[in-house]
């Protein structure tokens, strides 16, 4: 067995283990001196009257015991637009070169644990234009650490612009039940940087164990199979990737078993694809002693207590099952023959992906008007048709209820 593992970020530790981490924080115009040495130097010439105020935050990384984590390898996880094209920018270069042009971005825990990380009170965008280097700035962000295959994720930190700072703080008052903001997936507690210091703390749990089989509609197992988790921040792209952390991977034994130790205790995806294997389609799911009749891998930790084990099993086919079929007519109740039906498909229930309603299949009608469509999944989002001297208004699903395998007649308008 292979198994892969990349952390992203965390203050949860896996294996039996807990991170304690204490952030304080406070705003200065970055230059490096001895009481904050790790502030990176401006490349703006002393005569630049522009002026790059920078948020310093420090945190110290803590075991279980409460004693400091020495040399934890820790990365800052922006969600926004320009944090994003940092992070990609990075991946093609050389050490030296991330280390001079994307300064801030990635630390290492002195001996007590600590390292000071600082959040330009800017626009990313601007500094980069004005020195070539790319910085942590307005945003949202995580810390991300990595120690001796140990991981966490921090509470959300919010650097806001100006502008944005009257929301946020309405955000994060105090709610029915004591906690500051509304509750999200990772924090229910982020810490806002703004003038003056702030504080925090957070502990990390420890990972559990998730296991399971794979077979086909008979019953036997597949052996062989990609199968991928991760946990997800969310990031704000367009596409809703980049936000990815703490992905596992391995392919199942001769047996289809898959097994998965330390993994996060926060909710976990499945990518739904297989690696986009092409062989196989996910049909059916059991989550606990749950069973579905469709794709389940978005998997949320009970609430009410500590999961240590999650079993599963995941039934795919090698065909796709899912009958869609229908008569295209004109408005006059004319069928049409030779029209191109195109369906939609969402991979859930409800669209909860950038894919969802971008998978696409399509039949031509027969001289009777009548279409043929199996699909590899459930739900159709929306349908689409194209026939010759034909205009068809496109027809949707409702958002939280999408078409099932059935019956679906369309009309296309022919010209007077």
């Amino acid at each position: 067995m292979n198994t892969v593992t990349r952390f992203g970020f965390a203050f949860r530790v896996f294996g039996g283990c807990a991170f304690l981490a204490t952030l304080c924080a406070s705003t200065f115009a970055a230059e490096p001196t001895q009481a904050n040495p790790t502030a990176a130097p401006s490349a703006l010439p002393a005569s630049t009257p522009q002026k790059w105020e920078f948020r310093s935050i420090m945190v110290q990384v803590r075991d279980e015991h409460e004693y400091p984590v020495r040399g934890a390898k820790v990365d800052v996880r922006g969600l926004e637009r320009d944090a994003l094209g940092a992070e990609i920018d990075q991946e093609n270069e050389k050490p030296d070169v991330v280390k001079k042009k994307f300064p801030g971005w990635h630390f290492v825990t002195d001996s007590q644990g600590k390292f000071t990380a600082r959040f330009g009170n800017f626009r990313q965008y601007d500094y980069q234009e004005a020195t070539g280097m790319e910085v942590p700035a307005w945003g949202s962000f995580y810390f991300v650490v990595e120690a001796d295959g140990l991981g966490g994720v921090s509470a959300e930190i919010l650097n806001p612009q100006p502008d944005e700072l009257e929301q946020i703080e309405a955000r994060l008052k105090v709610n029915d039940n004591g906690d500051v903001g509304e509750a999200s997936e990772w924090t229910k507690n982020p810490v806002l940087l703004k003038d003056g210091k702030n504080s925090t703390e957070f502990a990390l749990e420890t990972g559990l164990e998730v296991e399971g089989r794979v077979l086909d509609t008979a019953g036997k197992p597949v052996p062989g199979l990609h199968i991928e988790i991760f946990h997800d921040l969310h990031a704000g792209s367009h596409t809703g990737r980049g936000g990815e952390i703490f992905s596992k991977s391995m392919d199942t034994d001769a047996k289809g078993r898959f097994w998965f130790e330390h993994v996060y205790p926060n909710t976990f995806y499945f990518d739904p694809t297989f690696g986009e294997d092409g062989r196989f389609n996910w049909v059916r799911t059991r989550v606990r002693e749950r069973w579905a009749n469709e794709i389940l891998d978005e998997i949320r930790l009970h609430e009410s207590e500590t999961e240590t084990h999650i079993p599963m099993v995941i039934v795919v086919s090698t065909k796709p099952i899912y009958h869609y079929f229908g008569k295209v007519t004109d408005q006059h109740g004319k069928p049409v023959a030779g029209a191109e039906v195109d369906a939609h498909y969402s991979l859930h229930r409800v669209s909860r992906t950038f894919e969802d309603g971008r998978y696409h299949q399509a039949a031509k009608t027969g001289r009777d008007g009548s279409y043929d469509l199996w699909l590899p999944a459930q739900f159709v989002e929306f349908w689409d048709v194209k026939a010759k001297d034909c205009t068809f208004d496109m027809r949707e699903a409702d958002y939280d209820e999408l078409d099932e395998p059935g019956e679906y007649d369309l009309t296309v308008k022919r010209p007077h």
